[in-house]
């Protein structure tokens, strides 16, 4: 992830981060949404769900191998068929 410190940022760029600390802000080009500032807290809310939903993922992988008969010992063989 890119980072700027806050004191490279402009007037209008310190506004946007002390609102994002009330409320999301969102940056639009006409009509279209292109990115969102959101503060520190709402960003960690967001990564934990995506590492738990790759987790789940993982887990679902596994199950599926299991019930295949697919396990450490045999795995070699099914990824060289």
């Amino acid at each position: 992830m890119a980072t700027l410190p806050q004191s490279e940022l402009g007037e209008t760029a310190v506004k946007l981060l002390q609102e994002a600390g009330e409320r999301p802000v969102m940056i639009v080009d006409g009509d279209r949404e292109v990115a969102a500032i959101v503060s520190i807290e709402d960003f960690e809310v967001v990564r934990k769900a995506r590492i738990e939903r790759v987790l789940r993922a993982f887990d679902e992988i596994a199950e599926d191998a299991k019930a295949a008969g697919i396990n450490e010992g045999n795995l070699a063989e099914f990824l060289a068929e």
